[in-house]
């Protein structure tokens, strides 16, 4: 039997949705490629997220050409959007 984190990962392998209401679940799948780290966001996944983990959505920043993420969990805490899938 799969896991709901199991079920959000086979089901969606694309990024998630920049346009996701408050309380929308989504997917740590971890960073891909080095970027510019505008807000300590690289540095912050690093230090609060764990891959394959489920958070849910608070806001979403947009900041010169980056997605930023504030989820529920980590309050005032922002990520790359391109780290998240979504998880219907």
């Amino acid at each position: 039997m799969l896991s709901q984190r199991d079920n959000c990962t086979q089901a969606n392998n694309r990024r998630m949705n920049i346009y996701a209401p408050k309380g929308w679940k989504v997917v740590y799948i971890a960073a891909t490629d080095e970027r510019d780290d505008i807000f300590n966001a690289g540095r912050n996944a690093i230090q609060y997220l764990r891959k394959d983990q489920i958070y849910t959505v608070n806001m979403i920043f947009e900041c010169c050409s980056f997605t930023m993420v504030e989820l529920e969990e980590f309050p005032g805490i922002f990520f790359y959007s391109n780290d998240f899938i979504d998880c219907p």
